[in-house]
């Protein structure tokens, strides 16, 4: 409910009051809405202007491979590169 919605409720149920206590009985009705509510609002936006600007056309950025991949796949290379030379010169030794 929103606050004029309130004030407007209270103001009919009691009309032989004052304004000032039509406020402080409403201010004891209602309840202003929670934060959390508009910071999950306020996300829910984000994400539909980033998928907006997907499906436009928007230019998606590629995933680098992490450091420690790179390494380990650089590791293997060097490895298996070592294996084969030395496979080659044992077979021509004999």
């Amino acid at each position: 409910m929103d606050w004029k919605d309130v004030v407007a409720k209270v103001r009919k149920e009691n009309p032989g009051l004052m304004l000032k206590d039509h406020l402080k009985m409403a201010s004891k009705i209602y309840k202003a809405p929670e934060k959390a509510v508009e910071s999950v609002a306020k996300a829910v936006e984000s994400v539909a202007k980033k998928t907006r600007k997907a499906l436009k056309g928007g230019k998606k950025a590629k995933k680098s491979k992490s450091k420690s991949y790179k390494k380990r796949k650089s590791h293997k290379k060097r490895k298996s590169q070592k294996k084969r030379k030395s496979h080659k010169g044992k077979k021509a030794r004999k």
